[in-house]
């Protein structure tokens, strides 16, 4: 799942914004709890930015050790990933300790935000 779906960026204008908007809402009815997030990260270095933004509100399915290494190899220095953690994270050691080892691995910034 992408958007755009050409692997491309899309101006930020008010319509793609709402595109955008509309993207990620839909999101959620289709992983129902999962965190694919090392599909989404292998996904999302193939994109032509110089930084990828990580928004998660969960640890990923797969081991967090195994995809922040996958990553960090597949990137190879090439773009900073910054991580943002949402909703409850602090009920979560192992999404904080995720994305603090992915961005500080990756030239990246950490940041949580609570509701």
């Amino acid at each position: 799942f992408s958007w755009p779906s050409a692997r491309t960026t899309a101006p930020a204008n008010a319509t793609q914004k709402a595109a955008a908007e509309t993207f990620v809402r839909g999101l959620k009815a289709q992983f129902d709890g999962s965190t694919p997030t090392l599909e989404a990260l292998q996904s999302a270095l193939m994109y032509d930015a110089d930084a990828i933004i990580l928004l998660s509100d969960g640890a990923p399915d797969s081991s967090p050790s195994a995809a922040v290494d996958e990553i960090t190899r597949l990137n190879a220095g090439r773009k900073e990933i910054h991580s943002v953690a949402i909703g409850d994270y602090i009920e979560s050691a192992a999404l904080i300790i995720f994305l603090q080892d992915l961005a500080r691995k990756n030239k990246g910034n950490f940041v949580g935000i609570s509701r």
